[in-house]
């Protein structure tokens, strides 16, 4: 097993044991190009990044789904906003609690698909 250790910079060797004298400064050679050619990929990776980060897609808030999915929360807390439910009720509605006007979700659903038709 040959082993390299380096008490500061990668490159920079002490010693390496385990290799015969003769290859010694072979393996060193070798190491030091393979370490060189880590910090140049590392730097031209660092310099291809974008200085800031991306903004993040909001185009699914957009979509029938997503539409659907906001309205089914609201009108299952009753149309009410999060602060007013928690005042009102002091919780969020359970699994399959329903506390909107209509009798269920699947009337409300029906009704609700009838007034927003999917694309």
């Amino acid at each position: 097993v040959i082993v390299a250790e380096s008490k500061s910079e990668p490159g920079d060797f002490d010693f390496v044991r385990g290799v015969e004298p003769q290859f010694e400064e072979a393996i060193m050679a070798k190491t030091k190009i393979k370490t060189t050619e880590k910090v140049v990929k590392a730097a031209t990776t660092a310099a291809s990044k974008p200085s800031k980060p991306e903004k993040k897609d909001y185009a699914y808030r957009s979509t029938w789904k997503h539409k659907l999915s906001r309205a089914k929360n609201l009108a299952k807390r009753g149309g009410m906003t999060k602060p007013e439910m928690m005042a009102k009720h002091g919780r969020f509605p359970k699994k399959n609690e329903w506390w909107g006007p209509e009798a269920n979700e699947k009337e409300w659903l029906t009704k609700w698909t009838l007034e927003n038709p999917k694309y």
